[in-house]
């Protein structure tokens, strides 16, 4: 079977979000990122684009686009450059962005069943309404190498740049992004509607273990007005 690596894409400016660190936000118990590297789990190498994360286990590599946050085709080509060293490349590159807080291993599953039996360069995910995700999808890594060596720049570039003509869609559960807060509460609370309840012990150490850790941001006294501060 054609071997698979995974670049998961946690960088960003977040700009819609107020810039929080939007892949680290908690969902349903699990950080948008933990549930992004679930989903890969199956794959032989991940590599994680975006600021250098300390508490990501030593198996999981990590790069950084450049320059820090030069959009999602600067940062697909920096997961790819940190990926070429490894011993025996992988025929197949699932990529995913770390903002879709219900995506599962069944579904990129089925991406890489559809992506080896269509012999597509590149298979997408559809979401409910038929909208292409283009950062949810299975690549075959000579298309990804070309698509990429084809443009004269990689920063700040659209996906819509990179995608191959001979590509193919699946409609899959699970693959809405979270792109503003209105989105990360509504997906909240689908979580909730959909666990099962908890002791309140139980409730209490999902808690500590499930804030999501704010960004300290320099400002100067007047314009922080009504904020908190991070440091005495």
């Amino acid at each position: 079977m054609t071997p698979v690596d995974a670049i998961v894409l946690a960088g960003g400016k977040a700009s819609r979000m107020g810039g929080v660190d939007k892949p680290a936000l908690v969902v349903g118990g699990q950080s948008m990122l933990d549930a992004a590297l679930t989903a890969v789990a199956g794959c032989a190498r991940t590599v994680v684009v975006g600021p250098h994360r300390p508490e990501l286990p030593p198996e999981v590599l990590q790069a950084q686009e450049i320059p820090a946050g030069a959009g999602p085709v600067a940062a697909i080509a920096a997961g790819l450059g940190a990926l070429a060293g490894c011993e025996f490349p992988a025929g197949l590159i699932v990529v995913l962005a770390a903002d879709m807080p219900f995506l599962t291993a069944a579904a990129v599953s089925e991406l890489l069943s559809h992506a080896r039996e269509s012999g597509s360069d590149a298979v997408f995910a559809a979401d409910a309404s038929g909208r292409p995700q283009y950062l949810v999808g299975v690549w075959r890594r000579a298309a990804l190498d070309a698509a990429l060596n084809s443009l004269d720049s990689l920063v700040n570039r659209p996906m819509k740049a990179l995608v191959p003509v001979d590509t193919a869609m699946v409609a899959l559960p699970g693959v809405e992004d979270c792109d503003t807060p209105e989105d990360v509460r509504r997906a909240r609370t689908g979580a909730v509607r959909t666990a099962e309840p908890l002791w309140l012990d139980e409730a209490r150490d999902v808690l500590r273990g499930s804030i999501s850790p704010l960004p300290a941001r320099r400002a100067t006294l007047r314009s922080a007005r009504g904020a908190t501060l991070a440091a005495p």
